[in-house]
């Protein structure tokens, strides 16, 4: 079954999810209207230019059959063998119910190859995994997908526990959340390069109560004994809470760049925010070109220099359902913020944008990766065996001309050795040639202990060189 069949236009939908893997971005599921979910699901090429306006979309015919979701989460594993996409929850039909939707608990795992693409759908015990949706999942080096909040049901019923994935040997397990840890939906997660998730806005009740987004939950994926924490931001700016925005990690993964979202169903006064991680501060970048009409339910995906912003729906008051087609590219070269027309491909393209999340992307996963050769420092080793026979030879002609004095006889002189300490001898006769003797085969010997020292030394050295 073929992957890729033709270039099309991509059906407007909003709550759908991306995935990029190598060059390209997946898009699956979402909203088309009222719980109708688009006619089909398509990827991005990034390995062409492109206008966005006529982006080079193409169709994905092999997971036409795909179960239809919305508001689900996803993430994408690559490692040498397989790429894969996981797929947790959503929103779902149920069967001769009448159009009836209630949140999930299917996970799928969909197996990418440049042209063949495969799907299993796999269901778990709904009293060990409860179905939800309007979520987002990360996943960490090792290949653990973290899926926290959500919705229990239409209603907006929450559970705070956190169920990480193991994505190699597919085991779940549970990580239960302090009871001061709120849980919540239609937040963003952002996997940081130190291993900490950054919980932003979204709504914590039932009743659509927004959560303030200067006060941020954390999990520490390297701290299993005490993961979750609190940690308030500030800013000089009266910055709204907003809901179904995206927040990615910046490429020089120092900032978390948040954009899009809603307060209420209306545009948030400042839908474009940069985070400081270091200070936690938000601050307003200069951006003269930012759009009029500003997305919720969107992706954004970040690849290389370049964030693309798909789908989504727009903000208006008087029209819930407004999804969009569109795609947005914001230019962040050089540390600047710029919305641009065309795409350029990158030169050369980095291996470490092969993977991402719905809403972020986190670092690549790589099972065998080969060990970076290091190289020997040829003329080290020479300058170390060179001066180490220099040594040798010095102290053997030294050694000999003492030994030949000593053997002449003599009254007391001074000797001295390799070491810079004098040694002084009196009287003559057989006793004297013994001890002088003696003297002698032990300066003979200090420097071959000296060599030996500077030897270990030397190699120590280039050890530590080679597993740096």
């Amino acid at each position: 079954m073929n992957l890729i069949s033709e270039n099309v236009i991509p059906v407007p939908r909003s709550g759908h999810t991306a995935n990029l893997i190598d060059e390209r971005i997946y898009f699956l599921g979402g909203l088309h209207g009222p719980y109708t979910p688009p006619e089909n699901n398509v990827y991005l090429d990034l390995t062409v230019n492109f206008s966005r306006a006529t982006p080079p979309f193409l169709k994905l015919d092999s997971l036409k059959n795909l179960p239809s979701l919305c508001y689900s989460t996803t993430c994408s594993i690559k490692t040498s063998n397989v790429s894969s996409i996981f797929l947790y929850g959503g929103i779902q039909e149920i069967p001769n119910s009448g159009h009836h939707w209630e949140p999930a608990n299917l996970t799928m795992k969909i197996d990418i190859s440049p042209t063949i693409s495969t799907w299993v759908s796999d269901s778990l015990p709904a009293s060990l995994i409860p179905g939800r949706a309007r979520l987002q999942a990360v996943t960490d080096r090792t290949g653990q997908v973290y899926i926290w909040g959500g919705t229990l049901n239409l209603k907006g019923l929450i559970d705070n526990s956190m169920y990480i994935y193991n994505t190699i040997n597919e085991s779940w397990k549970v990580s239960q959340a302090k009871q001061e840890i709120e849980s919540r939906y239609d937040y963003s997660a952002t996997l940081l390069s130190d291993g900490r998730i950054l919980y932003i806005g979204g709504f914590k009740s039932r009743d659509n109560l927004m959560v303030d987004i200067k006060q941020i939950i954390i999990y520490n994926t390297q701290n299993e004994d005490s993961p979750w924490s609190k940690q308030s931001t500030q800013s000089s700016l009266n910055i709204s809470s907003r809901a179904e925005h995206t927040a990615v990690l910046s490429p020089d993964e120092k900032k978390v760049i948040l954009y899009g979202g809603h307060t209420n169903f209306v545009t948030p006064q400042y839908p474009f925010l940069v985070l400081d991680i270091a200070q936690m501060i938000w601050t307003l970048p200069e951006l003269g070109n930012l759009p009029v009409q500003i997305p919720r339910a969107h992706t954004a995906t970040m690849f290389q220099n370049y964030m693309f912003i798909a789908f989504g729906n727009y903000n208006m008051a008087d029209q819930y359902y407004n999804e969009t087609n569109d795609l947005r590219i914001l230019d962040l070269s050089n540390g600047n913020y710029k919305f641009v027309e065309n795409y350029v491909v990158p030169s050369p393209i980095s291996s470490s944008s092969v993977l991402s999340t719905t809403r972020e992307t986190p670092p690549n996963i790589n099972e065998n990766a080969p060990l970076k050769p290091q190289k020997f420092n040829v003329g080290l080793i020479a300058s170390i065996i060179g001066g180490s026979l220099f040594i040798l030879s010095l102290m053997a002609v030294t050694g000999y001309i003492l030994h030949y004095k000593n053997k002449k006889g003599g009254r007391g002189k001074y000797t001295s050795t390799s070491t810079s300490a004098s040694i002084r001898t009196r009287g003559g006769g057989q006793q004297q040639q013994q001890q002088q003797q003696q003297q002698a085969n032990l300066a003979s010997q200090i420097p071959n202990r000296d060599l030996a020292t500077i030897s270990d030394r030397r190699g120590s050295n280039l050890v530590t060189k080679i597993v740096l």
